[in-house]
């Protein structure tokens, strides 16, 4: 089972050029966020092939003009998670881009309904219950830290029939 895991898009929060440009949030938004890494570490224990995204990075290029024309960053952030063709999207969550993560993880299910969309971070966890009540695409939330959840939640899925 191939696991994507995407961080969640906290440069997405500045509309601001020079916010965006500035070295200080450039150097943030470039590197890879720890949560992500934590979780990438114990996929890569696993039979999981393991892929990575930093939907910052994502960011920052597609306010360079990197983006497709007439697409706004949910549609160019799906699209780039879509051609990674993975079982599992994992995405990371926090308040200010929860809009988003929605917006993005809605585009990929619906371009790979047969995948699993998984949230977890610390938005996910606080509005677990509503969110899967309102978001039907949305499979799981893996509330808290995610160490030891999460390669069970892999061993079950490998499990089940396709």
């Amino acid at each position: 089972m191939k696991v994507l895991l995407i961080s969640a898009a906290t440069a997405a929060e500045f509309e601001d050029p020079a916010e965006i440009e500035s070295e200080q949030v450039r150097k943030y938004a470039l590197e890879p966020q720890l949560g992500i890494l934590s979780l990438a570490a114990v996929v890569e224990r696993t039979s999981c092939e393991l892929g990575l995204i930093n939907l910052n990075r994502t960011f920052l290029e597609y306010k360079e003009g990197n983006g497709s024309p007439g697409k706004d960053f949910s549609d160019t952030a799906a699209q780039l998670i879509i051609e990674q063709d993975a079982e599992l999207y994992g995405f990371g969550t926090i308040c200010s881009s929860y809009p988003l993560t929605l917006r993005i993880a809605q585009r990929v299910k619906a371009a790979r309904p047969n995948s699993t969309i998984l949230l977890g971070g610390p938005q996910a966890s606080i509005v677990d219950l509503p969110t899967l009540t309102s978001f039907p695409f949305v499979d799981f939330v893996l509330r808290g830290e995610a160490e030891l959840t999460l390669p069970a939640l892999l061993e079950e899925l490998q499990g089940m029939p396709a």
